[in-house]
């Protein structure tokens, strides 16, 4: 639980998000508004990388994609450079840039040279492993429906 405060900012004495229930454990101390869906898809978590062995959160920031160890997805092919690629993930949007790999790096099939903005359900290609990027869609449907 330690570890769960200081990835919120919280401490057990002033909590903001999660108190302590002496005799049964842990409970959510904070208020959900209508603002909710715009926080949460600002937030981490509403964009990922699908890859073959599951999902890597995009988090605010800068990520390496290839085989060094500290790429956000590393991947083990030899037709991957150890710094292959690199995404930069903002508020409004996420950019991949290809880092002058051998093998290329690919969104939708095309073979990227400049830095390119990427979008909900692009495959992009590094070597010959295939990435899916997803972004969160936190509208409410009925939205739309009640729009028309």
């Amino acid at each position: 639980m330690a570890e769960v405060r200081a990835a919120l900012g919280d401490s057990p004495r002033e909590h903001r998000w999660v108190r302590t229930v002496h005799g049964f454990g842990y409970g959510f101390d904070a208020e959900l508004g209508d603002d909710t869906p715009e926080m949460i898809s600002a937030e981490a978590g509403a964009r990922w990388l699908i890859h073959e062995n599951g999902r890597i959160v995009l988090r605010e920031g800068d990520h390496l994609i290839g085989r060094h160890p500290r790429s956000v997805v590393p991947i083990e092919s030899r037709c991957v450079s150890r710094t292959h690629a690199r995404l930069l993930v903002s508020t409004s949007q996420v950019v991949l840039r290809d880092l002058g790999s051998r093998n290329g790096t690919f969104v939708a099939g095309v073979s990227i040279q400049q830095p390119t903005v990427l979008h909900d359900g692009d495959a992009i290609r590094v070597g010959s492993v295939v990435l899916e990027f997803r972004v969160a869609d936190f509208r409410d449907p009925t939205d739309e429906l009640l729009a028309r």
